[in-house]
């Protein structure tokens, strides 16, 4: 979903325990949903190189 001017990430995201990949890179990004690192175990790779986000959220820590 790169390059796809994509303003925010829908806090629905985070019910995706199956979820191996999250490509966002080159968008527009502010912001992440504050419950990210619930996505699961399954995330090997989270890529938002390229956006606008200051911060990142605490829960992105859990993820491994």
């Amino acid at each position: 979903m790169s390059r796809n001017v994509i303003k925010a990430v829908p806090p629905a995201i985070t019910k995706a325990t199956k979820l191996e990949k999250m490509i966002l890179r080159n968008n527009n990004l502010k912001k992440l949903p504050p419950k990210i690192g619930s996505v699961g175990r399954q995330l090997e790779l989270l890529d938002v190189s390229n956006n606008a986000i200051k911060k990142l959220p605490k829960s992105i820590y859990t993820l491994r």
